[in-house]
């Protein structure tokens, strides 16, 4: 509205593409909270494990930026803020590490019901950060929701964040360089799948050595470092001599196929695959979901 618009074919095919993966992340969010109950189910923020409540402290900043843009009538802004939103935070990392969870642990168990927590918030709420330039879509959502608030998304109000001080603060710093980190094994994990080393990243053992001062940061017990990196198995070492290893900015990496056998239920390779002969194609922790939920 403050300048002409350029339209072309390419333009069109690129915001296609983005509201593609606008309405595919909601599309997947829903389809995870199916039996997500938030009167009954919902998990406390001090109850979610750290992962779970960095994603909940980036919903807030998406929310803060949002209405900033909105207040401004920046909708530009609000488009990009929400679209990375669900790029990098979303679809490149939560949604990816929440399948081994959200599909493979017991119905009711307190991090698949912490991950859906997280995963109804954030539904709930992108579908009313974008009720204004995408209504259609979000009246659509809203209509699949069981949502006592109102009739229409549009008779509802814009979400306020939940700010979380000092918690929030350390979260994302501690993140920070987590993720950093992350984006070095997975740079590691894409050398090695061209160099045929391993097929798919849960084929694989990653070994990583950090600079001496942050030697420790990845032996916090409150982190599966495995489904964070979506590996098989990891390790921190201080090793600074691993053959074959690749030095990248922040990490020393090195990629190994993982020992043992494939398990059919949660796809890691693991060496408790076949322990229980009543499950043999499961690892130890899929047979004992699969005895505790649906025997």
């Amino acid at each position: 509205y403050t300048a002409d618009v350029r339209v072309s074919d390419s333009n069109f095919k690129q915001v296609s593409e983005v509201y593609r993966k606008i309405r595919n992340t909601i599309r997947f969010l829903h389809g995870n909270v199916a039996d997500f109950d938030p009167s009954a189910d919902r998990v406390s923020f001090e109850e979610m494990r750290p992962v779970d409540q960095y994603v909940y402290v980036k919903l807030q900043d998406l929310i803060k930026e949002v209405r900033t843009a909105y207040d401004h009538y920046e909708f530009a802004g609000v488009y990009h803020a929400v679209n990375n939103f669900c790029t990098g935070v979303l679809s490149s990392f939560y949604l990816d590490i929440a399948k081994d969870v959200v599909y493979i642990e017991g119905v009711n168990h307190p991090h698949r019901r912490a991950m859906q927590t997280v995963m109804y918030d954030t539904l709930i709420t992108l579908v009313k950060l974008i009720t204004p330039i995408l209504p259609h879509t979000a009246d659509e959502m809203w209509n699949y929701l069981n949502v006592k608030e109102a009739d229409s998304v549009q008779l509802t109000d814009m979400p306020e964040a939940d700010e979380k001080g000092e918690v929030a603060d350390k979260l994302r710093e501690r993140f920070d360089h987590l993720m950093a980190i992350r984006d070095d094994v997975l740079k590691a994990l894409e050398e090695a799948r061209n160099a045929k080393v391993i097929g798919k990243s849960l084929e694989a053992k990653v070994t990583v050595v950090l600079p001496e001062d942050q030697q420790g940061l990845l032996q916090a017990s409150d982190i599966d470092f495995a489904q964070f990196f979506i590996v098989s198995t990891f390790e921190e070492s201080k090793n600074t001599e691993l053959p074959n290893a690749l030095k990248l900015d922040r990490a020393t990496v090195l990629v190994e196929p993982a020992e043992g056998e494939k398990c059919e239920r949660c796809w890691t390779i693991s060496t408790t695959v076949g322990e229980d002969t009543t499950h043999p194609a499961l690892c130890a922790r899929c047979a004992s979901v699969v005895k505790e939920n649906y025997a």
